[in-house]
Formats: C-alpha cells, structure tokens, sequence
C-alpha cells in the first residue's frame, strides 16, 4: 500500500471517530439534561426530526438556537459550537 493510501485511510478513519464523538456530545448533553428530543423540538419551535438529524450529524442547529440549547443542557455556547463544528 502507497503512503498516499495509507495517509487517506487513516485521515478518513480519524475524520469518522471524531464526528462520532461529537454527534455523541450533542446527544449526551441532551439526556444528561434529561430532555427527550420532542421536548427540545416544542420549546425551539423545530421538529423532533430536525433534532435527530443534528444528532446523526446530517445537519447543524441554526445559530440562533444556540443560546437556548445551552441554557437546556446547562452548558456554553462555546461547548455548542465546538461539538457543532466539527459535523460542519
């Protein structure tokens, strides 16, 4: 195997352990809050589906829901954005 592959492999497989940790931090911060997605989805006006997807990482929340999940999930925006970003 070339170099070239064997950088592609490991830089995929370190790409996919880190979104599966932050995908894993949104959905953490959530129950340790003890919210269900439902009730995350009545209070930002969105639906549950919209909250699933953030959690499989297939989208991010828009900015302005941001200072309300925080305050949710008793955590900082800062904390948000950092798990945020790396699904971006």
């Amino acid at each position: 195997m070339t170099n070239i592959k064997k950088y592609v492999i490991i830089r995929v497989s370190l790409l996919n352990i880190r979104e599966v940790i932050i995908i894993d931090t949104l959905k953490r911060l959530r129950i340790n809050a003890k919210y269900k997605q439902k009730e995350i989805a009545e209070k930002l006006g969105i639906t549950q589906g919209a909250v699933s997807q953030w959690e499989l990482g297939l989208c991010v929340p828009d900015i302005k829901y941001l200072l309300i999940l925080a305050n949710m999930y008793n955590c900082s925006v800062e904390t948000l954005i950092k798990a945020i970003q790396a699904t971006a």
